[in-house]
């Protein structure tokens, strides 16, 4: 088998060689699985606040993260599992990484190099960067599809998972691209089987939003629990997803295992240094008012004082007392946490008009089969091909149609079978309605 900086070398010499990164609009796409609605208030004051201070920016973090934010994220998954944060090891260890992305090659470097990990099975279909990570690493890649749809049903999985004994299960919640999301029943038989197989789960949440009305409501990390798995489930994620600021490359992995996190951390100095820093105040607070909003107003007061606690310690005094303390201690605190809840529904609200237009739209017109929408903002939608049209010479055509580049199966590690009459799309419905609702309309 050749190795990495060979095949890097041979596929860029081929023409018409993919390139995922040139499909993604600068300014909007239907299908680039960015979050083109505005950035939220809270965001955009304490980043901006950050900027005219020039504190952090002007600065570098440590290299597995700004300690508000390792800590903070670990804190935060231990409370959201239910746990004692003080008294829990689940999520001992978080990593900061440049995206989730860089968090996903960390992984399949060292599941491969350092665990000898050779066999990848990811549940329905998937980010390209899993596909590349595993021929990067010479791993056997397989995907498992459902009949009818692309999640996999339950049966599926458990007759499945015995056949990959100590491998690699990838497993995205809700899944990119099609939307859809296993139960927490699911998930805790999932997870139990994985752990009496001995597998490694890379649980992808980006785009998973507890603030999110209309998907289906899970704790992750409860099902992790109760199912035995902490040891065994590896945690990926992204604030810059669902809060708009994919360009601010902030996602993290958390795990119980010290050494992939010592290791994670390594790459991170070698690779890229650190992340961008400037959205630790507003991702904490983020993360603070999550809390709030969830426990019952007799602990509020023990809230707020493990994150007053956790700032001071993490980011100091003089911080505290400028950006955090008119915030922790305000009267109106839940008033200003459900503020900031009612912001982030409103922007869910937008995708779910746009997926109910689609669904309206499509189905009435050619697509034959949709998605259903359990989480996030993408989706997926399923088209009948002309005869003898390829699904490149389909989508291009498509995205000429439209004015839009568009995604299909190819793009998300599973080509379109041959001689097949039909082919998956994926559509991005995090974007202001008449422009989405303008490209379905040439789409039908």
């Amino acid at each position: 088998m050749k190795n990495w900086y060979e095949m890097f070398c041979q596929n860029s010499l081929q023409n018409g060689a993919f390139d995922y990164t040139s499909l993604v609009s600068q300014s909007d796409s239907i299908s680039d699985g960015i979050n083109h609605l505005g950035t939220p208030e809270l965001y955009r004051k304490l980043i901006a606040e950050e900027i005219m201070q020039g504190i952090r920016i002007s600065g570098y973090s440590q290299s597995s993260g700004h300690p508000l934010l390792t800590y903070g994220i670990g804190m935060y998954e231990r409370i959201l599992a239910g746990e004692e944060p003080e008294n829990s090891c689940f999520c001992a260890h978080v990593c900061v990484t440049v995206g989730a992305t860089a968090a996903i090659k960390s992984l399949f470097s060292y599941f491969a190099e350092g665990k000898g990990i050779n066999d990848v099975m990811c549940l329905g279909m998937n980010y390209y960067l899993f596909a590349v990570c595993a021929q990067r690493y010479n791993m056997r890649l397989s995907n498992l599809l459902g009949e009818h749809t692309i999640a996999p049903n339950l049966q599926q999985i458990v007759c499945e998972i015995p056949k990959h004994k100590g491998g690699l299960l990838i497993l995205t919640q809700p899944m990119n691209p099609s939307g859809e999301q296993y139960c927490e029943s699911e998930l805790i038989q999932i997870f139990s089987m994985c752990k009496n197989y001995d597998y490694t789960v890379i649980l992808d949440l980006c785009q998973m939003d507890e603030l999110n009305p209309y998907g289906t409501e899970v704790n992750i990390g409860r099902a992790i629990l109760t199912s035995g798995a902490e040891n065994t489930v590896v945690i990926v994620n992204s604030f810059s997803k669902i809060r708009s600021l994919a360009g601010m490359r902030l996602g993290y992995l958390a795990t119980n295992d010290k050494k992939l996190a010592k290791y994670a951390t390594y790459l991170n100095e070698i690779n890229s240094f650190n992340h961008t820093l400037g959205c630790e105040n507003a991702v904490i607070v983020d993360l603070f008012y999550r809390t709030i909003l969830r426990s019952v107003e007799a602990s509020h007061k023990s809230t707020v004082r493990l994150f007053r606690n956790l700032i001071l310690q993490t980011a100091g005094e003089s911080i505290y007392q400028r950006v955090f303390r008119k915030l922790l201690k305000s009267e109106s605190l839940f008033e200003d946490a459900t503020n900031f809840q009612k912001e982030i529904a409103s922007q869910w609200k937008i995708v779910r008009k746009n997926y109910e237009f689609c669904k309206q739209k499509l189905l009435l017109g050619t697509a034959s089969r949709i998605t259903p929408l359990s989480g996030g903002y993408n989706f997926c939608v399923r088209f009948p091909l002309s005869l003898g049209q390829s699904e490149t010479e389909w989508a291009q055509m498509i995205g000429r149609s439209i004015g839009s580049n568009v995604l299909t199966q190819q793009n998300f590690c599973v080509k379109m079978e041959k001689n097949s009459k039909n082919v998956w799309l994926r559509l991005s419905a995090a974007m202001e309605s008449n422009r989405f609702q303008g490209y379905i309309s040439k789409l039908v």
